[in-house]
Formats: structure tokens, C-alpha cells, sequence
């Protein structure tokens, strides 16, 4: 009420003076405190889960608008994590779809995970049970039944661009009628760029435009990254800095975690004599750590899983799996 009112006249003289401009983007206190309490209003119903209870625990859930980040080496467990975040969230976030985006892993890589945790069974095995099943016979319908609970993870299989990011995603939105609640990429590196320049560059600018389509879509997104190749050569415990194309990953996400194999035992662990090691190389599990490289908030602290190396299913060490072959 203190403020001089200007005239219509002053108004449109300033709106076609800087007509190339919206104020969209500028907030004064109360339109941010508006903003803010709409988005506290359902928070808990709208974060993402990693599928690792002490993570979630610790870390509070990924909030939208942020983007998290899991490095890791080949053949590690990376593909594994991000499943187990899709299923943890889908569960949570049943009226809302969660696009993965596949770079890498075929479609036919992808149900065949599904169904080596579903049918507790190896590559091999998956193989020989389905090979004479067709999609409308009573097995196949029954196989369609088990993973059915998961039919809001719409997978994406092909290396988007990044300008496709986005709308690939309100292309799914429109075909089920749902929104978004979250998306992973599954890796990060092999999305694509129009972008002139070298391998790390290209990379940069597709790890920015993944935070803005965080931003934009107002939905918690994650990524999965390969490690530098001489990070994995020279054996180094990973860091901040081990992502492949290092310096955008770190910047851009607020959460980072790396996953690795574990070169140590908890305290406590009695399943040594489990463990797939060279030495063990028919071993019932790999034991992995996830460390958090950067968070801003929350206490999530250092985990151990278990990797069931039949059916690359995740536990947390402590928490075995029931079902024992």
C-alpha cells in the first residue's frame, strides 16, 4: 500500500520495453512463501525412495527437484540400484508413472531382471522356464500377474537426447493419462548431444539439462554414472571426483553416492563364508558399500548390501534375504 501506483500507460510502457523478458522467474518474499508452503503441503507423498531403508531413513526420501547421482564401476550393481529405487518409489507413487530411461540395458535386459527377483532364478534358468510361454497362455498371464504391481515403471529404451528428456517424459503423461512422479537414467553416459565439443563437455551440458528438466518437471530425478576408467585401473576408493566426465556430476546434484565393492566387512557380518570372491567364486553373494559423496541434508551414513549374485536382487547385509538356495 506504501508503494507509488503506477498508471497503465507506465505498466505497458514497461512491459514493451522488456517484452523479451517474464517475470515468471522473479519472486518477491510472499510469492516465494506461497510457493514454499504448496510444496510442503504433500512432500512426503512426492519424494522418491532409494529402495535401501537406512538410506531413505537417513537421508529423508529425494525431494523434488533434486537430482541424485550413484557413480559406480562396471558390472557393480548400478543397473540393480536404480531398479530398486523404480520399484521403491512405484510402490509409494502408484497413481503416477516412472519413466526409466535406458541407455544401455535392452528391453529384454531389463524383464529379465524383473523376472530373475520374481521367479528367484539366474539368466540361464529365466530362460529355460519361459522359452515355451506366450504372453496370452495361463503361464503367461500368470508371469504378467507377478509384475503387474510395477506397471506404472514405464521403461524408455533408447539414448534420448537432451532436449528429449523432457518431452519424451509429457509424452508418456499424455499416453497414460498420469504425471510423472519420477525419473531415473540408466546411465548417464549414454545419453546423447547435439552439442559440438569433446566426450566431457557433451557430458556437462547433458548432466545441466537433466537438473533443469529436475527443476522444470518439479520431480525427483536419478541418474546412474560409470566411474573414470583410471579410477577403476588404479583400484582408488571412489570420491567425489570419480565420475566419468567429472565436474558437472558433483556440481549439479545435490545427493552423490558412490557404490562399489566392499573392501571391508561390518562389524559383525557372519556371512563371509557366502561371499563370491576370487577365491569363492560360486559364493551366494557380493557385498557391496554405498558411501555418500555429498548431501545437504540428512544423515545417511555408509551401507552395505547384499547382492544376490544368482538374481542381482539388492538387501541390505543385515537384513538377509528369506528365501536361502
Amino acid at each position: 500500500k506504501d508503494r507509488k501506483m503506477k498508471t497503465l500507460s507506465e505498466i505497458n510502457e514497461i512491459v514493451d520495453k522488456f517484452k523479451d523478458f517474464s517475470t515468471n522467474a522473479v519472486f518477491e518474499m510472499a510469492d516465494m512463501l506461497k510457493v514454499y508452503l504448496e510444496y510442503c503441503k504433500n512432500i512426503q507423498g512426492n519424494k522418491a525412495k532409494t529402495g535401501i531403508g537406512s538410506i531413505d531413513e537417513g537421508l529423508g526420501g529425494i525431494r523434488p527437484g533434486e537430482l541424485c547421482g550413484f557413480i559406480g564401476a562396471t558390472n557393480v550393481g548400478k543397473t540393480s540400484f536404480a531398479m530398486q529405487s523404480a520399484k521403491a518409489t512405484s510402490q509409494m507413487m502408484f497413481d503416477r508413472i516412472i519413466p526409466v530411461i535406458c541407455t544401455e540395458p535392452t528391453e529384454i535386459d531389463m524383464i529379465e531382471r524383473y523376472l530373475q527377483i520374481e521367479l528367484d532364478s539366474n539368466t540361464y534358468e529365466v530362460e529355460n522356464i519361459c522359452k515355451d510361454i506366450t504372453f496370452d497362455s495361463e503361464q503367461g498371464q500368470s508371469l504378467y500377474l507377478r509384475l503387474k504391481k510395477y506397471e506404472n515403471i514405464i521403461h524408455v529404451v533408447k539414448a534420448l537426447k537432451e532436449n528429449e528428456l523432457i518431452p519424451y517424459i509429457k509424452m508418456l503423461e499424455e499416453i497414460t493419462g498420469k504425471k510423472a512422479g519420477y525419473f531415473i537414467i540408466d546411465h548417464i553416459q549414454g545419453m546423447k548431444s547435439d552439442l559440438r565439443g569433446n566426450r566431457s563437455e557433451k557430458l556437462e551440458w547433458i548432466i545441466a539439462e537433466t537438473k533443469q528438466a529436475v527443476n522444470t518437471l518439479k520431480i525427483p530425478g536419478m541418474f546412474v554414472s560409470h566411474v573414470a576408467r583410471s579410477e577403476v585401473k588404479d583400484k582408488k576408493e571412489l570420491s567425489i571426483y570419480s565420475g566419468k566426465g567429472s565436474g558437472e556430476i558433483e556440481n549439479s546434484c545435490q545427493i552423490l553416492f558412490s557404490i562399489d565393492l566392499a573392501e571391508e566387512e561390518p562389524a559383525g557380518f557372519d556371512l563371509s563364508h557366502e561371499l563370491r570372491t576370487k577365491d569363492n567364486p560360486h559364493g551366494k553373494y557380493k557385498l557391496l558399500s554405498v558411501t555418500p559423496l555429498k548431501k545437504k541434508r540428512g544423515s545417511a551414513e555408509k551401507t552395505f548390501l547384499l547382492q544376490n549374485a544368482r538374481t542381482t536382487e539388492l538387501t541390505e547385509w543385515n537384513k538377509k534375504p528369506l528365501i536361502d538356495f
